[in-house]
């Protein structure tokens, strides 16, 4: 009796199998790539989406070692970001799927909580991290800076965890941003429908709904972007803020914790969500969670950045 249950056991996981592909979602920047492994050896089958519009600017290529195969993709450098897919692999008898997503080179969101794509050196894959800032209502964190052109992002907390108001100084524009008004160059607008588009030499402003993004126009534009939100459960009105073009930072706390070497580690058992990230050859706890409808490794602030020296009381 013991052999048949057994036999058919053996029998039901045999028909259909399911294939173990890790990671279970691919982030890759224009011109870059990302590796996915496979536990086979068997020659796959790629099933993309028709819908995706930038798959014919991605160059797939595989190899075989030990009892796994993998896939490496490259994205070509005129691919667009924000385009995302569902692959399929079929291999054999066993299939298996995983999201491709097509993104900035890096992107950064904050409201104080931050979390921004980071390189796992391990893998050569991109990850999302996530960690809160807080601080004393008042005092301003130093977000980012760029040097060539200068532009520098501060945010102000409303209290110990959100911001209402965002500064922007781009060479010798100011742009001033809180939940009900912006200016810029000492020029006020108010929300919702402030404007449609300014513009200056090299700079533009556009808003669309609760929306601001400012440009800075170049070969290679930098995105800064500006979102009204609001937390229901406590009625609390924050804004949110995104950087593009973070491999071009010179300073600030989102330059500090995009420079430093990370290695991620899963977590072993499969109902587990904590895993380990190893950063700058040192060992932590991460917790594998959603924020923003996105899946990132949450760490505590401390094991990323040094809080205290990108908290400022006075600009």
């Amino acid at each position: 009796m013991k052999l048949e249950i057994i036999i058919f056991i053996l029998a039901f996981l045999n028909k259909g199998n399911f294939l173990v592909i890790s990671p279970e979602k691919l982030y890759i920047k224009p011109g870059g790539s990302g590796v996915i492994t496979l536990d086979t050896t068997v020659s796959c089958q790629l099933i993309v989406d028709i819908s995706f519009k930038t798959y014919d600017k991605v160059v797939p290529q595989t190899r075989v070692f030990g009892l796994k195969r993998q896939y490496r993709f490259k994205v070509k450098t005129d691919a667009l970001a924000g385009y995302s897919t569902v692959c399929s692999l079929r291999c054999g008898e066993e299939e298996g799927s995983f999201e491709l997503n097509i993104v900035e080179a890096f992107t950064a969101v904050g409201d104080p909580h931050f979390m921004q794509l980071v390189k796992d050196m391990r893998t050569g894959n991109s990850e999302y991290i996530c960690y809160d800032i807080s601080g004393r209502a008042g005092s301003y964190i130093y977000i980012a800076k760029y040097s060539d052109p200068d532009i520098k992002v501060y945010g102000r907390l409303l209290n110990d965890f959100y911001m209402h108001e965002i500064l922007v100084f781009i060479e010798s524009h100011i742009i001033i941003v809180n939940y009900s008004k912006f200016s810029f160059n000492r020029k006020r607008y108010l929300w919702p429908l402030a404007l449609k588009k300014v513009k200056v030499p090299k700079i533009a402003l556009r808003t669309n709904g609760n929306k601001l993004t400012i440009a800075y126009l170049s070969k290679k534009p930098i995105i800064i972007s500006i979102f009204r939100n609001i937390r229901l459960d406590v009625r609390l009105r924050h804004l949110d803020v995104t950087l593009n073009s973070m491999e071009r930072l010179s300073g600030g706390l989102l330059r500090d914790s995009q420079i430093k070497k990370y290695e991620f580690y899963p977590p072993v058992q499969e109902d587990s969500t904590t895993g380990t990230i190893m950063i700058d050859n040192r060992f932590y706890r991460a917790d594998r969670t959603i924020r923003n409808n996105q899946t990132c490794w949450l760490l505590n602030a401390s094991d990323v950045v040094n809080v205290k020296q990108f908290m400022l009381y006075k600009l």
